[in-house]
C-alpha cells in the first residue's frame, strides 16, 4: 500500500462504495491518527473525518495532511 498524503485543504473523494474508509491524519504536534472519512450515502460528497468512536474531528486545522488507506498493506521482507 502506498500512502498518498494530501493537504487538509483538499477534501477526499469517494473511491468505491465504502462510505467510511480508513484514513491517516498527520499532526505536526502528536503524529498520526487513524480515523474514518465519512461520505454522504446519497451524493457521495465528503462530510467529515471522525475517530473510532465516530466523534467528528472538529478542528481539522490541527492537522497538516490526510491519506486514504486503500488496499492491502504490503510487508517488506
Amino acid at each position: 500500500m502506498k500512502l498518498d498524503f494530501k493537504p487538509m485543504a483538499e477534501t477526499p473523494t469517494l473511491q468505491s462504495n465504502e462510505f467510511q474508509p480508513e484514513c491517516l491524519l498527520y499532526s505536526a504536534c502528536d503524529g498520526y491518527h487513524l480515523v474514518h472519512a465519512f461520505f454522504c450515502p446519497v451524493t457521495g460528497d465528503f462530510m467529515h473525518f471522525a475517530d473510532f468512536t465516530e466523534s467528528k474531528i472538529e478542528d481539522a486545522k490541527n492537522y497538516k495532511a490526510w491519506a486514504l488507506l486503500i488496499g492491502e498493506p504490503e510487508v517488506a521482507k
